[in-house]
């Protein structure tokens, strides 16, 4: 889960859809390949990627329609940076319908609701997939977006506690301190705003940070409640102010 990492995957993604154009699971990795990059605002991101995705993810569908993960992961890189939470959220529900008990297809169906649905069905989705799938490594993301989907409504208590247990899983996921210190500033909590601060001033030096998530936040009410918590630390007038 680094530009490094994906520029090496997307590499080998392109390299088999150019000798399968058809692969429905290149397909569809692929396009969340370049959703990374977009919504991680990674120095690799390039503005036609957001078209590719979409387009990858409309292919994988016609190539895999059958396949839940497939399903789901285009669903979830059409209701986020494909900006279409109609159709993605829509195209999610077939996926859970195709294999609900999958904890991939749960995760992208929850962490989609996060940004561009429903937050009860965010946190139903992303409990359910911890259920499933107790010691996942990538446990961390899913975490961090129940941490996420608490704050949102309206719990910064639970999301900070999420947040923290997110970040002691893996401490190099960026997105994780964000919502520990938008959490933070909602509870006046200085000092967890501090380590925030200086977890992500260590993992992103650029100055001014950017907040990684805006590009996949459909509704900006939402938006604007993380910005709110920042705002409360002092990290989003003190880094992009």
């Amino acid at each position: 889960m680094t530009p490094s990492d994906n520029d090496a995957a997307m590499e080998l993604l392109e390299r088999a859809l150019a000798e399968e154009p058809h692969f429905a699971a290149a397909l569809a990795y692929a396009a969340w390949g370049l959703e990374q990059r977009l919504s991680r605002s990674w120095p690799n991101a390039d503005e036609s990627h957001q078209p590719r995705a979409v387009a990858y993810a409309r292919r994988a569908l016609a190539a895999g329609p059958d396949d839940a993960n497939i399903v789901a992961i285009a669903g979830f890189v059409l209701a986020t940076i494909g900006r279409d939470p109609q159709s993605g959220l829509s195209t999610l529900r077939r996926a859970t319908a195709l294999n609900p008990h999958s904890a991939l297809v749960c995760n992208f169906a929850g962490t989609a609701n996060l940004f561009a649905g429903d937050l009860e069905e965010a946190q139903r989705r992303l409990e359910m997939a911890k259920r499933l799938s107790p010691s996942d490594p990538s446990g961390f993301l899913l975490t961090t977006a129940l941490g996420c989907s608490h704050l949102l409504s309206g719990d910064p208590e639970a999301a900070l506690t999420l947040c923290a247990q997110s970040a002691a899983m893996n401490p190099n996921w960026d997105f994780t301190w964000w919502i520990l210190a938008a959490a933070a500033g909602e509870l006046g909590d200085d000092a967890k705003g501090r380590e925030a601060l200086a977890n992500l001033s260590r993992l992103r030096p650029e100055t001014p940070i950017a907040f990684p998530a805006f590009r996949v936040f459909v509704d900006p009410a939402r938006r604007d409640l993380i910005l709110r918590g920042l705002t409360k630390t002092g990290l989003w007038v003190a880094r992009s102010g």
